[in-house]
């Protein structure tokens, strides 16, 4: 079963996994909008699901019994990548960029959270976007055309399509 990471889709594969008796388990989802979306129904039909890759910290306060995570959430993962940022890079400026998915929003969060200080100016594209000439402009204008970091929180396609316009 595929849900492209839409959350919008997950609900109704979740159903058809708990309406086959040949599942006894789930791999996935993958992605934490979709793990939302999908959780309850498969922890209502009791049947077990472990995530590779959802991070949002929020997905194992839920109360859901059969939900398991193989990584570390956000507010693991933030302090790392802020710890790479500022003892790694040596980073003293760094703006902040999210995509506006769940995953993206909360590992972004967690990063500014430890930060604190050093970050100089935050932004939100969408999933989807092409244009990213609002966002370029915004770093121009807080004088960070020379800033030291600047991390995203988010999906690789938004990454790849706003760092050749950043540049």
């Amino acid at each position: 079963l595929d849900s492209q990471g839409d959350p919008r889709l997950a609900p109704g594969l979740a159903r058809t996994a708990v309406d086959d008796t040949a599942v006894v388990a789930i791999v996935g989802p993958a992605f934490s909008g979709e793990s939302r979306a999908a959780g309850p129904l498969l922890d209502a039909a009791g049947l077990p699901f472990i995530t590779p890759s959802a991070t949002n910290p929020t997905l194992s306060t839920m109360g859901w019994t059969t939900f398991h995570r193989s990584l570390g959430n956000d507010d693991a993962q933030g302090p790392g990548a802020a710890a790479y940022l500022t003892n790694t890079i040596k980073a003293e400026r760094v703006a902040v960029v999210d995509d506006g998915s769940t995953y993206g929003t909360s590992l972004a969060s967690s990063v500014v959270h430890e930060l604190g200080g050093r970050v100089t100016v935050t932004d939100r594209v969408r999933q989807g976007q092409t244009d990213f000439t609002a966002t370029v402009t915004k770093l121009k204008g807080a004088n960070l055309t020379s800033a030291d970091a600047i991390f995203f929180g988010g999906y690789y396609q938004e990454a790849g399509r706003l760092l050749p316009q950043l540049r």
